[in-house]
C-alpha cells in the first residue's frame, strides 16, 4: 500500500512540470543606446564572431530587433558567391517574461544577458 501511494504521489509530482509555462521571449527595442550599450553590444558580437572588430550604428536595436552581420571572408580574396560560402549572422534582441534584455544568435540560439541595455517590448 505504501508503494502505491509513493508512485502515485511521485506521478503526480512528475506531471506537474508539464503544467508549468513555458518561457516566451519577446522581440524587443533598446531604451537607452549610449556609448555604455553600445560597447557592450559590440564586444558580444565581437566574441561571437570570433574576435573581429565590430562596430554598430547608433539606431542599432532602436528600431528594429534584427541585427545582420556580414562574416568576413574565409581569405584575402572575394569570391563572386561569398554569400552562399559564407551567410551572414542573424542576431535578434529579446526580452524575456521578468523584463531583461538579451542578445540572441539565431542561428546557435545562444544569448547573451545585456548588463547596461534596457529594452522594451518591439511593437
Amino acid at each position: 500500500m505504501k508503494s502505491i501511494v509513493f508512485n502515485l504521489i511521485t506521478i503526480i509530482m512528475l506531471s506537474g512540470c508539464f503544467l508549468l509555462p513555458a518561457k516566451r521571449d519577446t522581440h524587443a527595442l533598446l531604451i537607452n543606446m549610449t556609448p555604455e550599450v553600445r560597447l557592450e553590444i559590440e564586444q558580444i558580437i565581437s566574441a561571437t564572431s570570433g574576435g573581429q572588430k565590430i562596430i554598430i550604428s547608433e539606431t542599432t536595436f532602436t528600431k528594429d530587433s534584427l541585427l545582420i552581420m556580414e562574416r568576413s571572408p574565409l581569405s584575402g580574396k572575394r569570391h563572386t558567391n561569398d554569400r552562399t560560402k559564407n551567410p551572414p549572422n542573424h542576431y535578434r534582441l529579446i526580452i524575456s517574461d521578468n523584463g531583461q534584455c538579451f542578445i540572441s544568435d539565431e542561428s546557435t540560439k545562444l544569448q547573451w544577458f545585456l548588463f547596461k541595455g534596457h529594452c522594451k517590448v518591439e511593437l
